[in-house]
């Protein structure tokens, strides 16, 4: 829809605007959006959607791509074009997603944090500069976890596009996050890995 459709017609919800859920940071935070979206003239002359687009009248894919460059990008859509899928479904499930290998054993049961990994980075945190100059965002990571629950090794999986921000993440995770260890078939604790996202934003 285009700021120039004021009808109710196709729209799912009369008030024309929802209420969607995303995982930051191990916590889920609820985004509120309208349903105006930004529209082109197509071949025919008629309008329709600049980005993504459903079949028919539906507009949930609409939704949740506005949504999710409200909660990601800054509300800019061309901020959400890099990126990785695996962080992407965790994002939107709240689950870990992880990539295996045939040859890799794997866990009978998988690597758990200790506590709320919301708590594994504060305000406190937060790098000088980056917080003089308001810059904030959001990095995917990858953890390898050892047999003892300590963290080996830290990997950005997807940068805030900052690399101060970057790096404060990957040199305090190791630092502050601690896990259950993962155990094979046989009861012993092995390596394994976690995956997740952390939100850097401007303390209020």
């Amino acid at each position: 829809w285009s700021q120039d459709d004021k009808s109710d017609v196709n729209r799912s919800e009369p008030r024309g605007y929802y209420g969607l859920r995303f995982c930051t940071s191990g916590q889920w935070r609820e985004v509120t959006v309208d349903d105006y979206f930004p529209c082109k003239r197509r071949g025919d002359g008629t309008f329709g959607p600049v980005f993504s687009r459903c079949k028919g009248a539906e507009i949930w894919v609409l939704l949740v791509e506005k949504a999710y460059a409200k909660a990601f990008g800054g509300g800019a859509y061309a901020n959400i074009v890099p990126g990785k899928l695996p962080d992407a479904v965790l994002d939107v499930s709240g689950g870990v997603v992880e990539k295996l290998h045939p040859q890799q054993e794997l866990a009978a049961s998988r690597a758990k944090p200790r506590g709320n990994p919301g708590g594994w980075l504060t305000d406190a945190d937060y790098p000088s500069r980056a917080q003089r100059e308001e810059r904030s965002g959001t990095a995917g990571f990858r953890l390898d976890i050892g047999p003892d629950g300590r963290v080996t090794n830290c990997t950005i999986t997807s940068s805030t596009g900052h690399p101060d921000l970057d790096e404060a993440t990957c040199r305090l995770l190791p630092r502050r996050a601690r896990f259950t260890p993962a155990k094979g078939s046989d009861g012993n604790e092995m390596p394994d890995t976690y995956t997740g996202r952390i939100t850097w934003r401007l303390p209020e």
